[in-house]
Parts: C-alpha cells; sequence; structure tokens
C-alpha cells in the first residue's frame, strides 16, 4: 500500500491564549475508570452549526480539496458508537487521510461576525471523527484567531475579507502547505474509459474494511476505486451492471454492492443469494474479522459480522425481494439477550439496525409484521425511562434501538410504530426524546412538539389513514453526485493509478 510516514512532532500549532471548558453533564461522568475522559467532562463530539460549507466523509473518501483551505487535519477516522455513514455500513471503513478544512466550514449560515471552531464547526457525524483530534483543533482555534484579527483591522466581516491573504499567513507560519496556495483545481470527472478501469479495479481479494489497517502516522495517498466510482452516479451503472454479468465470487458480491450505492436493483439477487447462505445456519453469524481500535462494546469503529454490510446494502437498494431475508433475521434474533446487543462478537446491534434501517428505506407495510415480531421480543420492548438517571449508558443502546424499530414500523404506515415513538416524548434521555420527535414529525407532516397527548389525539384522528413516509435521503454517494469536487490535477490514467494500491495481507 503506498504510504508515508507523518512526524506528527514536526508540525507547527497554532495555540490560542485562552482555553474555555464548557462544562459537561452527569453522563460524562457515569463512566468512570472505563472511558478515557471520565475525570473531566469533554465528549468526543457534541452539537454542530451548519456552516456555508458541510464538511462530509464522502468530501475525506474523495480526497476533495477546497480553494479556501485553511488547515490540513490527520488522524484515523475513530468513530465511536453509532454510524450514519453508508460507506461504513457497507463495510468501507477509511484509510488515514489529510482533510482539508475550508474556511467556510467556520462560518455559520445566517449569522455574521461569528466564527466556530472545535468540535462545533460545520461537519456531519461521521466526518468529524477524523479531523477532532487536538493538534488539529488548536491549529483551528489559531486559524479563527488570525481572521478574527483580520476582520477588525480591516474593517470587514469574517465572511467578507480576503481569504487568500489568510491562506498566505497560515502558509507563512508553517499550518497550511505553501502549494495549496498556486496549486491548480480541476473537476473530479472520469470519461467512459476512466470508468471502466475503475470497475475493473474493484477486485475482492481482501474486504473492504482493510483500508483502515494501517499504522496510526501511515498516510493513505491513493484513490478509492469504489467511491469514486460510486460518486460518479447514474453514468456507473451499465459499466457495473456488465462487469456485474462476467463476475464471479466475492467480486460480484462487491459490484452488487456498489450498484446498491448508487440505486439499481440490478444486484439485488447476488445480494439475497449471498446472505441467505451465510443465514443458513441456526444462529446469526458473529464478527471474527478484527478491526482495529474497535471499543469492547458495539457499535463501536463500524465492527461487524461481513454478511451485516450485505443487509445494510441490500437495504439502499429500496427492494421488496429483501423481506423474507429480514424475516429470516429476525426468526434468528429470537434468543437475543440484552447483553448480545452491545456485544462485539454476536453484534446484535447491527443485525437490529440493519433490518429497520432497510425496513423505513422501503416503506412497505409487508414489512410491518416482521417489525412487530422483532418488537415482541424481550430485548426490544418497554425500555423508555421517564424519571431519574440511567448509570448504566449501556442501556441507552438497547432503548435506541427499540426507538429505531418504532421509527421503522412508523414509516412503514403502522400505529404501532407512533405509538413507540409517543412513548418516548417524555424519556429523560433526551437524545431519545428529541429523536422520536424528529420522526413524528417526519411521518405526521406536523409538529405538536412534545406533548404525547396531542400527539395520542392526532393518531386518534389520523391512525386509520395512517400512510407509509419512506425514509427518502439518498445514498451517500448519490448525494455527492452532481456536485463540483475539486481535485488536484492527475498526471496519470485513473487505471495505473488505482491499481498501485494493494490491500495489507
Amino acid at each position: 500500500m503506498e504510504t508515508v510516514t507523518l512526524d506528527r512532532q514536526a508540525l507547527p500549532i497554532l495555540h490560542t491564549s485562552d482555553a474555555v471548558v464548557i462544562g459537561g453533564s452527569l453522563a460524562g461522568r457515569r463512566r468512570g475508570a472505563c472511558h478515557d475522559h471520565g475525570l473531566y467532562v469533554a465528549p468526543r463530539e457534541s452539537r454542530h452549526v451548519w456552516g456555508d460549507a458541510v464538511l462530509t466523509l464522502t468530501d475525506q473518501l474523495l480526497q476533495r480539496c477546497w480553494p479556501d483551505a485553511v488547515t490540513v487535519a490527520f488522524s484515523n477516522n475513530d468513530i465511536k458508537g453509532q454510524i450514519s455513514s453508508d460507506w461504513m455500513r457497507c463495510g468501507l471503513i477509511p484509510p488515514h487521510l489529510e482533510i482539508e478544512i475550508p474556511y467556510r466550514a467556520l462560518l455559520p449560515g445566517g449569522l455574521e461576525n461569528i466564527l466556530v471552531v472545535g468540535k462545533a464547526l460545520s461537519a456531519l457525524r461521521d466526518a468529524l471523527s477524523a479531523i477532532r483530534m487536538q493538534p488539529d483543533l488548536e491549529n483551528l482555534g489559531g486559524v479563527a484567531g488570525l481572521a478574527a484579527a483580520q476582520t477588525i483591522r480591516q474593517g470587514q466581516t469574517p465572511r467578507t475579507i480576503d481569504v487568500q491573504a489568510l491562506q498566505t499567513r497560515l502558509a507563512r507560519l508553517g499550518v497550511l502547505p505553501v502549494q495549496v496556495l498556486h496549486r491548480p483545481l480541476e473537476p473530479l470527472h472520469y470519461t467512459d474509459a476512466e470508468l471502466e478501469a475503475l470497475v475493473g479495479a474493484l477486485t475482492a481479494d481482501c474486504p473492504l474494511r482493510d483500508y483502515s489497517d494501517m499504522e496510526l502516522h501511515e498516510v493513505y495517498r491513493g484513490r478509492l476505486p469504489l467511491v469514486d466510482v460510486c460518486c460518479a452516479g447514474p453514468r456507473a451503472v451499465p459499466f457495473l451492471e456488465r462487469a456485474l454479468g462476467r463476475a464471479a465470487g466475492a467480486r460480484r458480491v462487491l459490484l452488487a454492492q456498489a450498484l446498491a450505492m448508487v440505486g439499481s436493483t440490478a444486484g439485488v439477487p447476488v445480494l439475497v443469494s449471498a446472505i441467505q447462505q451465510q443465514l443458513s445456519g441456526d444462529r446469526l453469524p458473529e464478527r471474527v474479522a478484527a478491526v482495529r481500535l474497535a471499543d469492547k462494546y458495539a457499535p463501536d469503529q463500524a465492527a461487524m459480522p461481513d454478511v451485516v454490510h450485505l443487509l445494510y446494502s441490500l437495504g439502499l437498494a429500496r427492494d421488496r425481494r429483501a423481506l423474507p431475508v429480514w424475516q429470516r433475521v429476525v426468526d434468528l434474533l429470537e434468543t437475543a439477550t440484552e447483553e448480545d446487543i452491545w456485544s462485539q462478537t454476536r453484534c446484535i446491534f447491527h443485525y437490529v439496525d440493519a433490518v429497520c434501517l432497510g425496513a423505513e428505506q422501503l416503506g412497505d407495510p409487508a414489512a410491518v409484521p416482521i417489525l412487530q415480531r422483532l418488537h415482541s421480543y424481550p430485548p426490544f420492548r418497554h425500555k423508555e425511562l421517564r424519571s431519574g438517571f440511567q448509570v448504566d449508558y449501556l442501556q441507552e443502546r438497547v432503548a435506541y434501538l427499540e426507538v429505531v424499530i418504532g421509527r421503522a414500523l412508523a414509516r412503514c404506515g403502522s400505529p404501532a410504530g407512533v405509538v413507540i415513538l409517543i412513548n418516548y416524548l417524555d424519556d429523560v434521555r433526551t437524545l431519545l426524546a428529541e429523536h422520536a420527535h424528529d420522526h413524528l414529525v417526519a411521518v405526521a407532516g406536523r409538529d405538536f412538539g412534545k406533548h404525547a397527548a396531542a400527539w395520542t389525539h392526532w393518531l386518534e384522528m389520523e391512525g386509520e389513514t395512517l400512510k407509509p413516509v419512506p425514509w427518502s435521503e439518498p445514498p451517500d454517494p448519490m448525494k455527492a453526485w452532481g456536485e463540483t469536487i475539486l481535485i488536484t490535477p492527475r498526471d496519470e490514467p485513473a487505471v495505473q493509478r488505482v491499481r498501485t494500491y494493494r490491500y495489507k495481507q
């Protein structure tokens, strides 16, 4: 694999004069000695602003370059807890990348004279995990300080300053690479011949998670063929379908996953067959593959059994042929215990989440009996908490799955799912209550706040006519398709570039 060694000690760091630590909640301390920040409340993630530019994991995987880049972050993709990226759900755990941060990500939309840095900058959840390390956040704070000083000197607002002048100063200080100042950038676009070559480079010699099998100071420099192919959107479909017709074995399954990522159902029979084969035993397959830095409790680092990645991929296709597969998974979940949910071996959390996510994307009432049976199992039922304080934070993961089941039922048109969501509106765990409320609003098309009685009355009036409301957001690569992604010019054909990468053995 083409990597270089990065000497973090040699990187200059801009220090701000004062560090203000905003206190957290009791929830940050209850983990005690088992949490690496238990003695001082410093969560890995908090709320984000929605800025003029929003960083995504797809940006990072495409190695997007920004004309207004002000710093370059680097880390492994240390995603903790639940993932929200289709890339990682389908098995692609990112390698260690250098990630440009644009100045616009510091500018909150609709507000003037404010710069937002640190963990609150404009980034989606799965994009934060590789850019939240201390040296990078300190550099970002220094960038904001210099931008603020420049704003005052020039009598302007942060949004109207000369960003090139800011970049020049950052480069002089050694925080921004000098080449950023004068480099040419070009849109990421492949010719048909290059796209054909990229599809040809999609081999399944090793699983996608092996991209992340790197030492902490290694930097990945190559392209990621799966990402480039899928972000070509509908253009990639005929190339993938032709390759699927000629492929065999694991490569055929990988091509079917790629087709699902771009909204094609052509690979559904391949995915169904591969999943059914792995579910032919009397027990759900367990995770056997090692994933670096995975915590002892699931979910973490997208560590899950390989078959679950296929389940997530199948859900993206939004095809009714997934129904028997989900039924089989739910049948095998009958003996699951609460401990199995957070077990990093059994990974029941991911099995439940994959079925529910697929069902809500399909939004078919035929999935309701499957989901109702799942909800009838004791580990996934009556986990609300309306008073007191929950010391055992793992119980939140169990309760979250009940909310997910309710969410899926509601989107398939079931009043029972709405009832589950209503029951969580006054849960003392605020994130669960907010999540339930957001999805009630999405299903109902109206908002009664967190007033359970009002929602119950609405359901009594509308329950008989409740219609499915499928989750309609496109997969991650389709969000990037059609957007102009700038990269540095390529000086060699795609087929040569992508084939230089080899998985670690």
